[in-house]
């Protein structure tokens, strides 16, 4: 209520007297306020204030049944504490005992009869005055409460922020202890293998049945410890968002047959048969990254064969209703339980991990299949047991790739025979080892020292069938040599094969013209396989 308001206000009179009600009526109009109720019974004070709410009230004091003392103490009873309404006591009693009375009972003002008209006007004028400052400061007050509230809100939304914040900063901690405290695990157990067995070997009395044991440790020691490196850094690669997807044709069937071949010795070992399911005479081809297929599978049979000491596996693949490609992987192993089926795909998980690790491995295996499979643009899950079984699914984009006819003939003409490969490798150990992978009557090996010979050796022989190329070379790297071999026979397929394993370099060197890229050390199976891809068959 602002000041050129005033007069909308709502002003109750009281007083037992028709005369004085008439004569302040009379004053109200005159100084034209519209809202005016008046009573004579004070008996019906409080309901009237109750309904009608007025900003202002008249009270004579002395009124039969309920005096003005008594309706100001009941006002004070129905009244919030936070509500001004101003009293204008208006009595005959001149006495300073009743004003002080009047006073200490809640008059806002006090006014001796016989009053003077002007004086009335004023002071009801000021009176009303005040209860406007009264609910603008209320007003304000409110406001301020409210942002407070919203402040205090958004305080204690940030302080839960901080405290879980400081929470993930803890658990990071602990995540980073665990993660080194595994990776010093993982590899000092395989280096402890490798060390000590490759000592006792040059021992005298070692019988040939103990050399081809320990030597048989030492190749376990090693392909774990290469599987551990590998793992972390397709961990790493996939968290920092730098990992990449080479998508080309691809034979899901032959993906399957090859990685379950892998693991079939180790299943034979463990008198754990591994079985393939799959649709008959699937001559299908998809588009999809055979590589990172090939982890995947690889990291499941793995985890099946760690976790399943009697029964069978079964790996295979069949065509869901989305025109998704479905692989499973099925063990009649250990199972997981209920309440770790969350959990069970977090980094370093096991599912009886606790003090004791009871099975060898990083525990990244799920985790890496459920972030690659996502690369893929598909999903994976778990379907288990406890004490029955485990099988794990994925699914994968399953648009078949248009094969031309001519090509398809292709692939059923005889392979040729005779290949000639090219091995730039200026390490002399790694030639002798890739050599000796290379050893058949079907293969001419022509070695090349650096990138500048790889260069000579390929514009000399016209007859090379693929390149077996190192990358970090003194002279010219391999990046360089690859371009300028590109450049001259464009149709020569060059395999990077490099210690190197970050991302960057991969890429770095498929923009060189790399068709493929191998990580050393090479096993023979993988090599055997990629050459494969390029129409060059080893036994």
């Amino acid at each position: 209520m602002k000041r050129q308001d005033f007069k909308d206000a709502k002003i109750l009179i009281v007083d037992d007297q028709e005369a004085n009600i008439e004569i302040l009526a009379d004053l109200l109009e005159m100084e034209d306020f519209t809202e005016l109720k008046t009573i004579t019974d004070s008996r019906n004070v409080l309901s009237l204030v109750e309904r009608w709410k007025p900003d202002l009230i008249l009270l004579d004091l002395m009124m039969p049944f309920l005096s003005g003392f008594d309706i100001m103490q009941m006002l004070k009873q129905i009244l919030p504490e936070t509500e001004f309404l101003p009293i204008l006591v208006l009595t005959a009693d001149i006495s300073e005992e009743t004003k002080r009375k009047a006073l200490s009972e809640g008059a806002t003002d006090f006014l001796f009869k016989p009053f003077e008209l002007v004086e009335v006007s004023l002071r009801i004028n000021n009176l009303l005055h005040a209860r406007y400052m009264f609910q603008q400061l209320q007003h304000q007050n409110n406001i301020l409460e409210e942002k407070v509230h919203e402040r205090t809100k958004e305080l204690e939304k940030l302080n839960n922020e901080l405290v879980e914040a400081y929470k993930k900063v803890q658990t990071s901690d602990q995540f980073k202890t665990i993660f080194i405290n595994n990776i010093s695990h993982e590899i000092r157990t395989p280096l402890n293998g490798i060390l000590g067995f490759s000592q006792i070997l040059t021992e005298d009395n070692i019988s040939k049945e103990e050399k081809d044991t320990y030597f048989n440790k030492i190749y376990e020691s090693s392909n774990r410890l290469i599987k551990t490196i590998t793992n972390y850094i397709d961990i790493s690669n996939l968290n920092s968002g730098s990992q990449k997807v080479v998508k080309k044709e691809l034979n899901p069937e032959a993906v399957v047959s090859q990685v379950t071949n892998e693991f079939m010795l180790i299943g034979q070992e463990k008198q754990i048969p591994i079985r393939m399911d799959i649709p008959q005479n699937d001559n299908r081809r998809i588009i999809s990254d055979s590589d990172i297929l090939k982890k995947v599978l690889s990291h499941l049979l793995d985890n099946a064969l760690k976790f399943t000491h009697t029964g069978e596996i079964k790996v295979g693949y069949n065509k869901s209703n989305n025109s998704m490609l479905r692989f499973f992987v099925k063990d009649s192993g250990i199972g997981i339980a209920e309440d770790k089926k969350e959990v069970i795909l977090g980094v370093f998980v096991q599912e009886d991990e606790g003090s004791r690790r009871f099975y060898e491995g990083s525990g990244l295996g799920l985790t890496i299949s459920e972030k690659f499979i996502e690369l893929l643009g598909g999903k994976l899950w778990i379907e288990s047991e406890k004490n029955v079984g485990t099988t794990v699914y994925f699914e994968i984009p399953g648009v078949e790739s248009v094969i031309p006819a001519a090509a398809k003939i292709t692939e059923t003409q005889e392979k040729p025979q005779q290949h000639t490969i090219l091995v730039v490798e200026d390490d002399a150990l790694n030639f002798l080892y890739v050599s000796h992978l290379l050893n058949n009557p079907n293969i001419e090996i022509i070695h090349a020292n650096d990138g500048t010979e790889a260069v000579d050796q390929a514009m000399t022989h016209n007859d090379i069938s693929l390149v077996l190329m190192d990358l970090r070379m003194p002279k010219m790297d391999g990046f360089m040599a690859t371009r300028k071999i590109k450049k001259a026979l464009p149709l020569v397929p060059v395999i990077a094969i490099t210690a190197f394993s970050g991302i960057e370099s991969e890429q770095k060197a498929r923009e060189a013209g790399c068709d493929d890229v191998l990580l050393k050390p090479v096993k023979q199976n993988v090599l055997y396989s990629k050459l494969a891809e390029y129409s060059i068959h080893l036994p």
